[in-house]
């Protein structure tokens, strides 16, 4: 086995971990779940930016929740190689909640890099399409992020370079 391969392993079992994680936050708590991670591409998901991106957008979702008077069951937050991990289990309708963490993904300045993963307390998932709504757009271009992901489309260094731009005009301000 090469190094390669080792980190494929390790990927493999942290998203094992997640999905656990997922499960037991659903059987735990039986209310919708909000997994938060963030978009970053490439092997370094832990990199010092990240986790303040990480943060700001766990402390805006949480101020959400408590101006809405939404209940928050329990939260916690991890890392992982995969980056950071929120888990966030919520007395909320999970269409309600997802449409409420779209529109912080389409409106906040690091939005873009934000991903809400929304569980319903059956274990259903929820996303944009769900809800009719349009498929994320591509950080670099206008077309859909899973095709210019998928078709690699987009230089690593461009992209990280976007994100790294991104998070240091929020930070700066």
């Amino acid at each position: 086995m090469n190094d390669s391969d080792d980190v494929l392993q390790m990927i493999l079992s942290a998203r094992e971990l997640r999905a656990n994680r997922q499960k037991d936050f659903l059987e735990r708590f039986g209310h919708s779940l909000v997994c938060f991670t963030l978009n970053i591409p490439g092997p370094d998901k832990n990199a010092v930016l990240y986790e303040h991106i990480h943060q700001e957008g766990l402390s805006h979702f949480l101020q959400l929740l408590q101006e809405k008077k939404v209940s928050v069951i329990h939260w916690e937050v991890e890392q992982s190689i995969l980056g950071m991990e929120g888990y966030i289990s919520v007395d909320l309708d999970s269409a309600l909640l997802k449409r409420m963490t779209i529109e912080i993904e389409d409106k906040h300045p690091l939005g873009r890099i934000f991903d809400f993963d929304v569980f319903g307390p059956d274990s259903s998932v929820w996303n944009r399409t769900s809800l009719g709504k349009e498929r994320r757009k591509c950080l670099l271009c206008e077309d859909t992020a899973i095709l210019c992901a998928r078709s690699r489309r987009h230089s690593l260094e461009n992209l990280m370079n976007k994100i790294h731009n991104m998070g240091k005009a929020y930070f700066n301000r």
